[in-house]
């Protein structure tokens, strides 16, 4: 009996890929089977875009007009054609790289990235520690607390589609900036709050890397270089405080200590 026919099926089904991941911290990336899909493949940035925007809410029906909104500036006019041709490239894509189903359906008059798929976002295990914290936070675990802030600072690297300045990304991208500095300051009070005073100015400083003039964070700092005895790194830390103040808003910080 020729059983070529049923063995290669089985291997097929066991080398096809069945997990997508997408990282949208800093430059968008998509692996399968830990190969990064280079940008060449996508053919345009467009095409790449409407693949991030589908993978921001996985599963999500998103109406074409919705679409052709978002990916196509004001100096553009909007292109159906354009916007399925970049539905066809992605879909030969991922059928290239052995899925079995589409990875992004048609439904009617929307778009949407197959719920039966399965993927890893760094986006979404961002928001699952933001999520934890809080919880852990409300039921006064301060530890776990901590833990999964610090894991959240660690998935963090960079902003949201680094290079994309289509509007909806921007507005995302300053979402999550705002909700990682907000995190990382509050683990620097969480720090600040046991005695740990190096953990307390690194949490802060975070913050500052993404929202260099926020005074609550250079006073924090401040605080934490204080207490942990370091007078001088607490007074250059205010005139950083200063400067940065006057830079974006022409103010001067609070007094403190």
């Amino acid at each position: 009996r020729d059983t070529s026919k049923g063995l290669k099926v089985r291997v097929e089904a066991i080398a096809a890929p069945s997990l997508i991941r997408l990282s949208s911290l800093g430059p968008f990336e998509v692996q399968c089977g830990g190969e990064t899909i280079p940008d060449r493949t996508w053919r345009t940035q467009r095409t790449r875009y409407l693949f991030a925007y589908l993978g921001y809410e996985w599963g999500r029906a998103v109406h074409e007009e919705i679409l052709l909104d978002a990916l196509w500036t004001d100096n553009e006019t909007p292109d159906k054609k354009g916007l399925y041709w970049s539905t066809s490239a992605i879909r030969r894509i991922f059928r290239g790289l052995g899925f079995q189903s589409e990875v992004v359906e048609r439904v009617g008059e929307t778009l949407r990235s197959n719920p039966n798929v399965s993927i890893w976002h760094d986006v979404n295990v961002l928001e699952a520690h933001f999520a934890s914290a809080q919880q852990a936070s409300d039921k006064g675990d301060s530890e776990r607390a901590k833990a999964e802030l610090r894991a959240a600072l660690e998935v963090y690297r960079g902003p949201y589609l680094e290079g994309c300045y289509l509007d909806w990304a921007l507005r995302r991208r300053q979402d999550l900036e705002r909700q990682t500095a907000d995190a990382a300051l509050q683990l620097a009070q969480l720090h600040l709050d046991t005695g740990e005073h190096r953990e307390a100015v690194e949490a802060a400083r975070k913050t500052l890397t993404l929202e260099p003039a926020r005074q609550e964070a250079h006073l924090l700092a401040m605080k934490a270089l204080m207490d942990g005895g370091r007078p001088e790194a607490a007074i250059d830390q205010y005139h950083e405080c200063e400067k940065m103040l006057r830079q974006h808003y022409d103010t001067e910080p609070e007094t403190v200590m």
